[in-house]
Order: structure tokens, then C-alpha cells, then sequence
């Protein structure tokens, strides 16, 4: 799981939703894992993964930093958007 920071929200709007998950699939497909089940709520998401690459750590610092750039990008704030990986 991944929180955003301070609680806020991370997914205000369907753009948000869709842009997080349009790059899930590409890590996905880049990284050779599986995506089984994905849970995204208003502040933070839940992830079933398979990794047979032993590669989640790259998948979770591509997803999150991507994301990020995108979340600040369309706001014009700076900053960290997760808490982290709890």
C-alpha cells in the first residue's frame, strides 16, 4: 500500500485514476509482472502483484516517481505526493 502524504488525496479526479493506471500497465509489461488486483481510493491504493523477476523495488520506485511527476505537473506544486510503502 501507498499513502499519499499528509493524508491527502492522491486520486482527486478520473484522469488521475486512469493516468495511474495507464503507467501500471506499462511497468507491468516492461518488468514482466502481474497485476492481479489494484484497489485505488481517494488517498492512497492497494496492489496484488507478482514479480518473478525479483524486481518489485524498481516497479514501486518507477510507479511512484512517474506518478508524482504527474500529480505535481498538473497541480504546478512541488513536492512528495506518498507517505511511502507501509
Amino acid at each position: 500500500m501507498s499513502r499519499g502524504s499528509g493524508g491527502e488525496a492522491i486520486f482527486d479526479e478520473d484522469e488521475d485514476r486512469q493516468q495511474f493506471l495507464d503507467l501500471l500497465a506499462e511497468l507491468m509489461t516492461r518488468y514482466g509482472a502481474i497485476c492481479y488486483a489494484y484497489c485505488l481510493m481517494d488517498n492512497h491504493y492497494h496492489l496484488l502483484l507478482e514479480t518473478p523477476k525479483a524486481n518489485l523495488s524498481q516497479i514501486m520506485r518507477g510507479l511512484n516517481g512517474r506518478y508524482t511527476r504527474f500529480f505535481n505537473k498538473t497541480r504546478q506544486r512541488m513536492g512528495h505526493v506518498f507517505h511511502g510503502l507501509l
